[in-house]
């Protein structure tokens, strides 16, 4: 797997565990229409920055909770529970990038992730294949389709429930939305209008010239001056 764009950092909550979150997602980005990697999205845990100043020792996969399933909010209580206790004993989680069938369609990350309020959010780039009936047929680029993903940057867990057209529950389909535009999606852009929720005004979620649908529920910004002495 190849990483290309530089980690997105966050403290994890609560503050008091002093750890810090490193998001980092893969994809082969000199070769998009690449479907031989199954690529990843990591958010790794690092407790030694803060902590005992003490060189980290390298995780493995097996070190991490594979949250691709969803089971923590998918499962029956006791899976939620089992889950918890798993993901509690890693050092962070990651999702397989794949279809709900779990075959591998060439999914990657091909942009840096963003992290607003607890929420992690990224767009991943899924190619056509060159060779099918339909591009062959019409004499077209493949120019592949992008999602936008959101979810608990806690957990892996989904955020928003209309994503998947089903507002009664949130699960799996509603990690993310599929993009209008074709080819590679940009980086996540989380823009805050004007007055913002003082306003009645939330934040925006923008990739690229798309602005996707939310429904965020996030505090109020606060006005930060920095002066030199």
């Amino acid at each position: 797997r190849r990483f290309y764009h530089t980690p997105a950092v966050a403290l994890k909550e609560p503050l008091a565990s002093q750890a810090l979150q490193v998001v980092v997602g893969s994809g082969y980005h000199a070769h998009p229409l690449n479907q031989d990697a199954h690529d990843i999205m990591y958010v790794l845990e690092d407790t030694d920055v803060i902590n005992s100043g003490s060189m980290s020792l390298p995780l493995v996969e097996g070190d991490i909770y594979d949250a691709t399933d969803n089971v923590i909010q998918d499962g029956t209580t006791s899976q939620q529970a089992a889950a918890q206790a798993l993901l509690d004993a890693a050092s962070g989680w990651y999702i397989r990038l794949e279809e709900d069938s779990s075959t591998q369609i060439g999914e990657k990350s091909l942009s840096r992730a963003t992290i607003f309020d607890g929420i992690l959010l990224f767009s991943t780039y899924l190619p056509e294949d060159p060779s099918s009936t339909t591009i062959a047929a019409s004499c077209q680029a493949a120019a592949g389709v992008g999602r936008t993903y959101a979810v608990h940057i806690k957990d892996g867990s989904a955020v928003y429930n209309p994503w998947d057209g089903d507002a009664t529950d949130l699960d799996v389909d509603d990690r993310y939305h599929k993009l209008s535009h074709v080819g590679i999606p940009p980086e996540v852009q989380i823009i805050i209008p004007e007055g913002s929720l003082a306003y009645g005004k939330k934040p925006v979620l923008l990739v690229g010239t798309e602005i996707v649908d939310t429904d965020f529920d996030a505090p109020q910004p606060e006005m930060i001056y920095w002066s030199d002495k």
